[in-house]
C-alpha cells in the first residue's frame, strides 16, 4: 500500500514525465533552426519515451485522467517515430537489384583491407565513401578495391572534405554539387540490362558546431536530390 504522500509524489512524477514527452513530440514536428533547440530536437525520441514512464506511473497511482493523457502522448510519439523503422511499401519496386554501401572512413583512417572485404562479403555493387583523403585513395587502390569495383568518380580532399564513388557498373553524368560545404557527388550507373539509377554521395554538415543556417541550407539541397530510379530496387 502506497502512503498518500507517496501517491502524490508519484502522480507529480508521472505528470512531469508526460510534459517531457509532450515537449519531445512538439520538437519532432517543429522546423527549428535555433542551435540550442536543434540540440534538444536531436534528443526528441528519448524525450518522447518519457511518456511511457508517465503511462506506467500514472497507471500505478490510478490517476486515470493523467493515465489517459499519457497514453495519448505515448501513442502520438509512437506514430511519429514508426515510419522511421518501417519500409515504405506504398510503391513496390521492380527491376534489377543493386546493393549500395555507404562508408565514412573517418578522415581517411579506416582499414582499407577491411572495407574491401566487406564489399566482397556483401556483394556490394556501389560504395560511396566520405572523408576520402588522397592517401586513403592510394591505400584503397592498393587493397584491390578497383578489382572489385572498377569504375570510380573520386574527389579526395584533406580532412573530412573528400568524397568518392566506386561502382561495379559504368558511371556517367558525373556531377560535383558545389552548394555543399563538404564534397557532394552524384553519378548515374548503367546496369547490364540497360536500366540505370542515380547514386548520390552526400556528406551534409551537422547543425553544430557549424552555423545552423548552413545546415538548414544543405538540408534543403539534399531534399532536391533524387536517390534512385523507378526501375531499380536499392537495398
Amino acid at each position: 500500500m502506497i502512503a498518500a504522500w507517496g501517491v502524490r509524489a508519484l502522480t507529480a512524477l508521472g505528470w512531469c514525465a508526460v510534459l517531457v514527452g509532450v515537449f519531445g513530440v512538439v520538437l519532432r514536428f517543429l522546423d527549428v533552426h535555433n542551435q540550442r533547440l536543434l540540440v534538444l530536437a536531436s534528443a526528441a525520441p528519448y524525450l518522447m519515451a518519457a511518456a511511457a514512464v508517465g503511462v506506467l506511473v500514472l497507471g500505478v497511482t490510478r490517476h486515470w485522467v493523467g493515465f489517459g493523457v499519457a497514453l495519448t502522448v505515448a501513442a502520438v510519439a509512437t506514430l511519429s517515430q514508426a515510419p522511421l523503422y518501417l519500409a515504405n511499401g506504398s510503391a513496390p519496386a521492380s527491376g534489377p537489384e543493386v546493393t549500395v554501401m555507404q562508408a565514412n572512413i573517418w578522415l581517411g583512417n579506416a582499414d582499407p583491407d577491411s572495407l574491401r572485404r566487406q564489399i566482397e562479403d556483401n556483394d556490394v555493387d556501389v560504395v560511396t565513401v566520405n572523408e576520402l583523403t588522397p592517401e586513403a585513395v592510394g591505400r584503397l587502390e592498393a587493397s584491390g578495391i578497383s578489382s572489385v569495383l572498377p569504375y570510380s568518380f573520386l574527389r579526395p580532399g584533406t580532412g573530412g572534405v573528400g568524397t568518392g564513388i566506386w561502382s561495379r557498373y559504368p558511371l556517367s553524368e558525373q556531377i560535383h554539387h558545389e552548394e555543399f560545404l563538404l564534397t557532394a557527388l552524384s553519378a548515374r550507373i548503367t546496369l547490364p540490362d540497360g536500366a540505370s539509377a542515380a547514386v548520390y554521395a552526400l556528406h551534409p554538415v551537422p547543425p553544430w558546431p557549424v552555423d545552423s543556417a548552413v545546415w538548414a541550407g544543405e538540408r534543403t539541397a539534399s531534399r532536391r536530390c533524387s536517390t534512385g530510379s523507378p526501375r531499380t530496387r536499392v537495398r
